[in-house]
């Protein structure tokens, strides 16, 4: 973060490494930060002053076959709504003989 007009740049308290911002909250004090696992992404809302994080929602994929990775999420600024684009892969089929 870097306050303008001060020029020196800051840490944002409660920001982890793997966290994505998908959007600002209309208020000015906080943004909407998604971390992936698996299949699904959490979001939460996190006051970039005191790094305060607020469960949101979690963005899960009822089919997750050929899931390559779901990179688009966006937030609104109301936290009213949502849109997320998942990429998928099914161009490829595996055959395996044997297994028992």
């Amino acid at each position: 973060m870097a306050p303008v007009g001060e020029g020196r740049i800051a840490t944002i308290p409660g920001f982890n490494a793997g966290d994505s911002i998908v959007g600002w909250a209309g208020n000015g004090r906080e943004h909407f930060v998604i971390s992936w696992s698996v299949n699904s992404g959490r979001v939460d809302s996190l006051d970039v002053r005191t790094g305060r994080r607020i469960p949101f929602r979690t963005i899960g994929l009822s089919d997750p076959a050929g899931l390559a990775g779901a990179t688009r999420v966006h937030v609104s600024p109301d936290g009213g709504a949502y849109v997320y684009s998942a990429i998928r892969d099914l161009n490829t089929l595996i055959v395996v003989d044997g297994l028992k």
